[in-house]
């Protein structure tokens, strides 16, 4: 599956690189071509140095330096991140956090968990809809909820999307889930995946909650 997508991925932006190549020598003294060369090249190689990197991020993720943190806090900074994003697509965000919610994670890479969440999301809705995010603490774990109103995932995809390269998009590497299932496992935690054809979807992150100040 990997050695799969990754041909898929990468053959696309090397066919553009190839084609202009071939032409350089013959349309050298064209500006106009040069000046589309240049962006193109530089276009499709950052998509191959963006796959190889979150390639990368799956494969091996770097173990996480884990720090006390508020998880709402982590939160709230991911959504000020996307707030651009979030405005242009008018995606609400309701929010709704326990008041405990101490955790030991590595910040950066919960956002970045975070991050592909909502980009999910926000790629499944059209234009309008809500994001809820909620925190809830129970038997030594916290639950992170992000429900969205999107269209939902179809049951026979439902055992694939923690799959690299598995995706039901027309666009995408379909490695963000997989990311995100490595943070959650390298924390001590699981991803659950709560879905249906046209009632939205619900990612559930439980994590180990921190309590002890030694952890």
């Amino acid at each position: 599956t990997l050695a799969a997508g990754m041909a898929h991925e990468i053959k696309n932006p090397l066919a553009s690189i190839k084609t202009f190549a071939e032409y350089l020598p013959q349309k050298y003294d064209d500006p106009e071509f040069r000046e589309k060369f240049a962006r193109i090249i530089n276009q499709e190689v950052g998509k191959i140095s963006d796959l190889v990197q979150r390639l990368l991020e799956f494969a091996k993720p770097t173990p996480p330096q884990k720090q006390p943190a508020h998880l709402s806090k982590v939160i709230d900074e991911t959504v000020e991140f996307m707030q651009g994003s979030l405005l242009n697509k008018h995606i609400e965000v309701v929010r709704a956090y326990t008041t405990q919610d101490d955790v030991l994670v590595d910040s950066a890479q919960m956002k970045q968990a975070f991050l592909n969440i909502l980009l999910n999301s926000l790629e499944a809705m059209d234009h309008q809809g809500c994001i809820t995010i909620s925190t809830v603490s129970e038997n030594g774990h916290l639950e992170v909820q992000f429900a969205d109103t999107g269209p939902g995932i179809a049951k026979k995809d439902l055992p694939h999307i923690f799959d690299p390269f598995y995706t039901t998009k027309s666009s995408g590497t379909g490695l963000g889930l997989s990311v995100v299932h490595s943070i959650v496992q390298e924390h001590g935690g699981r991803v659950l995946i709560d879905s249906d054809i046209g009632r939205g979807t619900t990612v559930r992150i439980q994590l180990p909650m921190n309590q002890t100040a030694g952890g």
